[in-house]
């Protein structure tokens, strides 16, 4: 396995993100949604979760995408606000689709905005609670302006001649700022996966073990049960004991070994008696499923997410300047 300390790493960027356990297990929650609470445990916190729509039944990868960016906004948004007072981000389209790694065409624009407003109207629809507090929702409203804050069209907005506007709900900013931290958010997670919530979960936890792990010199910071792993990966207990087993391997492989070629993100092992097994080797051991859920993963971070630094990160978007006239970004 390769370790952080190789040489020729490419630079990659960390952007600070507000978390909380209830944040992070949106990217695990699985299918189906309903009005009827489904509970999940993450991170020693039990997080329940329901809609107010009979209509939504899940939350896409895409739509977790977007939940991620808007916290990356309002983080950035409150940075000089100690009381978290500011509780609506702004952003333009194609400063979304820069992000997100999509082509900036015409036809691009119109299916990027009306997944967006999709996405956004299931946010609008979803509550959470932890640990039997008060239910609170994500998203309260959203709209497109202009700089003067006269609403505008989705002709405007496919122009780039206004702003989607997304106003957080009051309980969920309560609940940031009375139980948040602050997390490292690996940006390249959002061009790197592209289909699979179970890799985009993963990852995700990988980088918030690897982070704030308290044993930084150690091998601890790149060791996680599968069974804790497990709690993050969508519809992974729904699905037969082999299923659970080769969705995750399938997630984890393709961290090491992107479908589309992109250098990967991490090495990975199992440990069977403190010794590193391949997915194979374990297959041949034929353990039971519960020895399997009781290993330990090992995961080496490659090139990116070897180096936890937020320095020199370039502006998210560019309406930072615009929205935040206390801030010191430039506009690229």
């Amino acid at each position: 396995m390769r370790h952080p300390e190789d040489k020729n790493q490419n630079k990659v960027h960390y952007y600070p993100i507000a978390s909380t356990m209830a944040t992070h297990a949106v990217s695990a929650l699985g299918a189906p949604l309903s009005k009827n609470p489904q509970v999940l445990r993450y991170g020693g916190k039990k997080v329940e979760v329901r809609t107010v729509s009979d209509t939504i039944t899940r939350l896409e990868l895409s739509t977790k995408k977007l939940f991620d960016f808007l916290m990356l906004l309002l983080t950035r948004f409150n940075k000089n606000n100690g009381d978290w007072s500011r509780n609506a981000v702004y952003f333009q389209l194609h400063e979304f689709m820069e992000v997100m790694g999509y082509r900036d065409t015409r036809q691009m624009r119109n299916k990027c905005f009306n997944k967006l407003a999709e996405d956004l109207d299931k946010l609008r629809n979803v509550y959470l609670r932890e640990d039997d507090s008060a239910w609170f929702g994500l998203v309260e409203c959203y709209r497109f302006i202009d700089k003067r804050n006269i609403e505008r069209t989705k002709k405007d907005i496919v122009a780039d001649n206004a702003w989607f506007e997304v106003v957080f709900h009051p309980g969920f900013m309560d609940h940031l700022r009375r139980d948040k931290f602050i997390a490292p958010f690996l940006i390249d997670l959002f061009q790197r996966v592209r289909k699979n919530d179970n890799a985009y979960a993963l990852a995700k936890r990988m980088v918030l073990h690897y982070s704030i792990s308290n044993k930084r010199n150690t091998r601890n910071r790149q060791r996680l049960k599968v069974k804790t792993l497990l709690e993050c990966c969508p519809n992974a207990t729904s699905q037969r004991a082999g299923g659970v087993r080769q969705s995750f391997e399938k997630a984890m492989d393709s961290l090491q070994t992107p479908p589309d070629g992109d250098d990967g993100m991490i090495d990975w092992r199992y440990l069977v008696n403190g010794k590193q097994r391949t997915p194979e080797e374990f297959s041949n051991m034929r353990l039971p499923q519960k020895a399997w859920l009781n290993l330990v993963v090992e995961f080496c971070p490659l090139d990116l997410f070897s180096k936890m630094s937020y320095s020199r990160c370039p502006p998210l978007v560019a309406s930072f300047a615009l929205f935040s006239p206390d801030e010191d970004e430039n506009v690229p």
